[in-house]
């Protein structure tokens, strides 16, 4: 029997912009009460309520917290709960990552390896931990929806913390499934390539070069994606789940695609790169302005400031940022 959604208690984590903010609202229009949890811009989170509040005539209200701090994420759960009068559902949608050089495990310190899974596994336990009393008491019981990634099933993304964390928590929410059902409804979106603020930062070249590979030829959208949370929301028969919503999806998986992403220099005024996916390639050119300085030829390719993102786990492109000189291999002396 379908989980109606009107009337009910939702925490949406990072809820203020992209993918969190269209979740949000896609909850307000089913009629759902909304906490719009956000870490540093309180104005976009409360033009968001204030725009549901109007349009959906529903209940809405923001909280500031870092989904980092254990001590947040408790208090979190307990303002959602004194706000809204109840807990119904948390769409769990906070992480951390930044860009790193794809092989290079000194690229990201400890610091920021924990970070990852502070953000990326400890959140989740620490949010259950304290809503799971709560929403068990419920006499629906309850719902708990974690944003994972694409990343999180393959050794793509945009970094390898980033990925392994994914994947740790794709893990945990398979235990949580199984520890708090029937009670308790957990499952995890798993979203491809989403042109938000965040997947813009990919850049046109790697964009289209997805967009050209995909099997949809276009990228994940955000309003499909969306839906995915919803849909998990009211389905009473599934928990435990991982749903994919990704249009780049490569049916022979990690294993068929190509080993050497390497970018290879071509002439003086351009730098060729290569993408694979699914076995084949297909070429984008970054245009500059004269021949880079410190670089390798042939297999090494370039060494410094580049990005081989293995995107998804289906697309491996090499990206080249900033200045391009020799590498600093100071951190691992």
């Amino acid at each position: 029997m379908p989980y109606s959604l009107k009337g009910r208690n939702v925490l949406v984590t990072a809820g203020s912009r992209g993918l969190g903010a269209l979740v949000c609202e896609k909850f307000a229009a089913e009629g759902a009460n909304v906490l719009i949890n956000y870490h540093s811009n309180a104005e976009a989170a409360q033009q968001l309520a204030d725009k549901l509040e109007k349009e959906y005539s529903v209940n809405c209200h923001i909280a500031q917290a870092d989904t980092l701090v254990a001590a947040e994420n408790d208090q979190l759960v307990h303002t959602t709960v004194e706000k809204l009068g109840g807990l119904d559902i948390i769409i769990a949608n906070a992480g951390w990552t930044r860009f790193t050089r794809p092989g290079d495990i000194y690229d990201m310190s400890h610091d920021e390896w924990n970070k990852c899974w502070a953000a990326n596994v400890m959140s989740h336990l620490q949010l259950m931990q304290t809503a799971q009393p709560i929403m068990s008491k419920n006499p629906d019981g309850g719902v708990y929806i974690a944003t994972s990634s694409i990343a999180g099933i393959t050794t793509g993304g945009s970094s390898m913390a980033y990925s392994v964390t994914k994947a740790a928590g794709l893990h945990l929410m398979k235990h949580f499934a199984f520890t708090f059902g029937p009670e308790i409804r957990v499952n995890a979106v798993l979203p491809g390539l989403l042109l938000t603020e965040w997947g813009m930062k990919f850049g046109d070249n790697i964009i289209n070069a997805l967009k050209e590979r995909s099997t949809l030829r276009h990228e994940t959208y955000l309003d499909d994606c969306a839906d995915a949370y919803i849909s998990l929301a009211k389905n009473t028969s599934a928990t435990g789940q991982q749903l994919t919503v990704d249009a780049v999806f490569c049916p022979g998986g990690i294993s068929s695609v190509g080993r050497s992403s390497r970018p290879l220099y071509k002439d003086s005024n351009a730098l060729s790169l290569k993408a694979n996916s699914c076995g084949k390639s297909v070429s984008v050119k970054l245009v500059g302005s004269k021949r880079p300085t410190g670089l390798k030829t042939g297999e090494q390719g370039i060494e410094n400031d580049s990005q081989k993102l293995d995107i998804f786990g289906n697309i491996r492109i090499s990206r080249t940022l900033n200045n391009i000189g020799e590498k600093n291999n100071e951190r691992r002396k």
